[in-house]
C-alpha cells in the first residue's frame, strides 16, 4: 500500500492509534500484552485498536512459535512510513 495523505487514510487515527504507532516505531516489535501496557490500555482494548490497525495495513502480527497465547506485533512497511512522518 502506498502512503496516503491524511484524508485518503482508510481509518481515523485517534489517540491511541497514534500512541500505538509511535511505541512501536521507537521500539520494534512486541507483545501486544507490552503494546497494551506502554498504551495504558486494557488487553482487549488493545486487540481491538490492533485488528483495526491490522486491517489497514498499519500493523502485522505474529504468533509465537513458543507459546500460543503470545502474539508479536510490528509495524508494517506502510505503518513505519507513516510513522516517520507523525
Amino acid at each position: 500500500m502506498d502512503l496516503k495523505t491524511i484524508e485518503e487514510m482508510p481509518v481515523t487515527l485517534g489517540c491511541t492509534r497514534l500512541k500505538v504507532l509511535a511505541v512501536l516505531h521507537e521500539r520494534g516489535l512486541m507483545k501486544t500484552a507490552e503494546v497494551a501496557a506502554f498504551c495504558k490500555i486494557s488487553p482487549a482494548g488493545a486487540t481491538g485498536i490492533l485488528d483495526r490497525m491490522e486491517e489497514a495495513e498499519f500493523i502485522q502480527r505474529a504468533n509465537d512459535p513458543n507459546d500460543r497465547r503470545v502474539r508479536f506485533v510490528s509495524l508494517t512497511e506502510y505503518g513505519r512510513k507513516l510513522a516517520a512522518k507523525l
